[in-house]
């Protein structure tokens, strides 16, 4: 019998695949993927041998007793993480995984002498193992770890359980599996495999005088060689499952035909732009990253204050350092959602609803979740990807097939990591340590943006004395002496305001309202909501509450509509906010207010005041008051930045705020008084013993988390359409494309508040375990606070 693959449905008949139709396939495509790092021999291999296991008489009896189409229930994103035996189809009850990581290590198992020659084989098995289930564990995680997957409890090679069965099976008799027996082991002569090895080494190991240790990156090899093969195995399975929806993702798009189109809006913009000392700087900022763009790959840093032109800018950096140097694609890194739908808009208008941007993120609008769109996510089929750092990063980090599969597209690309100051401390071991990875084996350009610039380049040293080098020195873009901050700028710290000076909430507002247009900055929620009433009791004309208590679309419509009242300057308009508003959010205030904190987020807040420069042709600036509530920013890294800014306040009586000297200053003291830059032990797990490809890729995964949200749940709120989408909900249970509408109406809060709203009656959980606002109480169209009208229970 014929070793099939995949089937689906046409009519009243199945159509076949055969696992050599599908091997074949999926080898192609993964050498296609992995060539672009030079490594499409071993892109190859693994998708030769990844379904070696499917010619099982085991395996092909399910198949055939089921009369199976999986053309109704195809391996898709959704469903990639869980593992064969867990998955409901009974198809999948048979685990086929193991087998073809046998394969590619039965001749090396019982010879290795050097480790490193075993290695990229090593490496093929966690990809092949792992293509359904995720990358594993080399011995941690019992019964789940790739060891204890593939050996006996003597150590062995399990032959006789993983490979034995399928050679003795194949045949050409009724009951045999007709399954060519040369892709059942690894022929190391007809495949060359030890020159392939030697070259393998010598591009990995050899001494190229740089401080770089080699094992440093090899988790990051295996993560992308098992990103092309996932992805190249979900593209060939999609191909013959579903062909229609295959046709979509055909569309290719010319670097030079959107470098063409962005050069045409460059011009029309700066012909209409009037005459200004900003506009100017601006100017000077695009033709010097259009020069650099010239330049060899590697790290670059653009340094520009707030309303600089970054954006437009580093995109015009990426375009030409496209083109120059043979790259596929740009990926702009966001810290917050509210800058990626702003930057996502700002580029639509650029090139237009082609395709060519993606939004990936979480709280994507409903109505931009096209088909198109939803595939492209997938692996980040654009050539524009606008992102945020936690997509991008625990992509780069996760064992995750669905997470995973999307990164071999970021090879040969240029990242633009925007508000830079923004990376995780607490895990900057691995950040800085995939960065780095990516530019020297991988073909990417890293350009570090912001007006902060953080001391990535330094050595890094915690409290547990352990040590390790940041990024090499990056290309400057700004020519030394430009002397942009003093060119640009717009605001004044206003000095005789004590900063380090407590004051309670009606205090403050005795001096916000003194101002017409003003905005506060708070580091606390609970800070944000208490000033908004306080001021409220006294003047609600015009006056927003902005924070993370409100829905990701609660949000977006407060900052248009404030944006709308600023363009008319007689309308008074006040906003309270947490620091969600200072990086990046194109908004224009005469006068700034914001609570101690870091240096950093004190720069980011002044940003948005008199962000324009109208200001400046009267004769004036705009004004950053900074002040301390009566409570200082919460525990964790805001309070070390707010710690280590008023340490320098108390030094220094004199200093320059927006001085780039100053701010490395900060940083540099900033870093000294961070207790760990591993937290979650990337060095421990996947660097320590990389040379023996011992990896922890499950127990790494779980534990890395860009944003520390543990102890906190979503409750989805019936804002706007959030009430109908609730209602589904409730009425017909989740589905993907719901839950990714609903993403834009949920709000997170602490696990101790929601037993308190489940409690009250104001939270309802269905019967999937969804939390969602109870229809006995509302969401509050101010501040966000899920309470009861007469009794006032929120959220705090």
């Amino acid at each position: 019998m014929k070793a099939i693959a995949h089937t689906r449905r046409e009519e009243d008949h199945l159509i076949e695949q055969t696992v050599e139709e599908h091997v074949r396939g999926t080898a192609a495509l993964a050498e296609s993927f992995a060539n672009q790092w030079g490594d499409g021999f071993w892109g190859r291999l693994a998708g030769m041998y990844h379904d070696l296991g499917k010619s099982t008489c085991q395996w092909q009896e399910y198949l055939r007793v089921q009369d199976y189409d999986e053309s109704a229930s195809s391996e898709s994103s959704e469903d990639e993480d869980k593992d064969d035996d867990k998955k409901k189809n009974p198809i999948h009850k048979v685990s086929h995984s193991e087998a073809g990581a046998a394969a590619v290590l039965e001749g090396f198992w019982d010879n290795w002498d050097e480790p490193n020659v075993s290695g990229p084989l090593t490496g093929l098995a966690y990809a092949i193992a792992g293509h359904h289930a995720g990358l594993a564990d080399w011995r941690t995680g019992g019964r789940g770890a790739l060891i204890n997957r593939l050996a006996t409890k003597n150590g062995d090679l399990d032959v006789s359980r993983l490979l034995n069965p399928l050679r003795q099976a194949l045949g050409t008799g009724a009951r045999q599996v007709d399954y060519p027996a040369e892709l059942t082991r690894l022929d190391s002569v007809a495949l060359n495999l030890n020159e392939e090895i030697r070259q393998w080494l010598e591009k990995w190991f050899a001494d190229d005088g740089s401080e770089d240790v080699p094992r440093e990156y090899l988790n990051l090899w295996v993560r992308m060689l098992y990103s092309a093969l996932v992805d190249a195995d979900s593209l060939d399975t999609e191909r013959f499952c579903r062909p229609d929806q295959a046709a979509q993702r055909s569309r290719q798009f010319d670097m030079q035909d959107l470098k063409h189109r962005f050069d045409s809006y460059m011009d029309e913009k700066e012909r209409l732009a009037e005459k200004s000392p900003v506009n100017e700087v601006r100017s000077k900022v695009l033709g010097w990253c259009r020069q650099a763009g010239h330049c060899e790959p590697g790290f670059f840093q653009l340094t520009v204050p707030t309303g600089g032109g970054k954006t437009l800018a580093s995109l015009a950096f990426a375009l030409e350092h496209c083109l120059t140097n043979g790259r596929r694609r740009i990926i702009y890194a966001i810290p917050y959602v509210s800058i990626i739908e702003q930057t996502a808009d700002v580029l639509r208008g650029i090139f237009g609803d082609t395709g060519a941007v993606l939004e990936h993120h979480s709280n994507i609008l409903p109505e931009r979740e096209t088909l198109q769109n939803k595939l492209a996510a997938e692996n980040w089929g654009a050539p524009i990807v606008v992102t945020t750092n936690v997509q991008l990063f625990e992509s780069l980090l996760s064992d995750r097939r669905v997470l995973c599969r999307k990164i071999h597209n970021i090879s040969r690309s240029v990242i633009i990591l925007d508000e830079a100051q923004m990376l995780p401390l607490q895990h900057m071991r691995g950040v800085l340590s995939v960065l780095k990875g990516l530019v020297k084996h991988f073909g990417v350009t890293v350009l570090l943006c912001t007006a902060t610039q953080p001391a990535l380049t330094r050595t890094f040293s915690d409290g547990q004395n352990v040590s390790f080098p940041g990024l090499p020195e990056p290309r400057q873009i700004v020519p030394a002496g430009a002397d942009l901050y003093q060119k640009l700028l717009r605001a004044e710290w206003v000095r005789d305001y004590n900063p380090t000076q407590p004051r309670t909430w009606d205090e403050l507002a005795d001096d916000l309202l003194k101002h017409q247009r003003v905005l506060a900055v708070v580091n606390r929620r609970g800070d944000c909501r208490e000033l908004y009433e306080v001021i409220k009791s006294r003047s609600g004309e015009n006056l927003f509450h902005l924070s993370a208590d409100m829905c990701p679309q609660h949000r977006s419509d407060r900052i248009g509509e404030i944006k709308a009242l600023l363009k008319d300057e007689s309308r008074t308009v006040r906003v309270i906010s947490t620091q969600l508003i200072e990086a990046g959010v194109d908004i224009d205030f005469p006068v700034v207010f914001r609570a101690l904190c870091g240096l950093d987020s004190a720069v980011q807040a002044a940003g948005r005041a008199n962000r324009e420069g109208q200001l400046n042709k009267l004769g004036k600036l705009g004004q950053l008051y900074l002040f301390s509530p009566m409570k200082p920013s919460p525990v964790g890294l805001l309070l070390k930045g707010e710690q280590t800014f008023k340490a320098m306040l108390g030094q220094k009586t004199e200093f320059d705020l927006f001085c780039p000297s100053v701010i490395k200053e900060y940083f540099n003291r900033l870093y000294r008084d961070v207790g760990t830059f591993d937290q979650s032990k990337y060095y421990e797990l996947l660097v320590e013993n990389a040379e023996c490809f011992e990896f922890q890729f499950r127990t790494f995964g779980r534990d890395f988390h860009m944003i520390d949200d543990e102890g906190r749940q979503s409750v989805f709120v019936a804002y706007g359409a959030g009430a109908e989408l609730i209602g589904e909900l409730k009425r017909n249970g989740a589905n993907p494309q719901l839950l990714r509408a609903l993403q834009r109406y949920s709000v997170s809060i602490p696990e101790s508040k929601l037993k308190e709203l489940r409690y009250s009656g104001a939270v309802d959980e269905t019967d999937e375990g969804y939390f969602v606002q109870s229809e006995a109480f509302v969401y509050d169209l101010e501040t966000g606070a899920i309470g009861q009208p007469s009794v006032g229970f929120f959220i705090r």
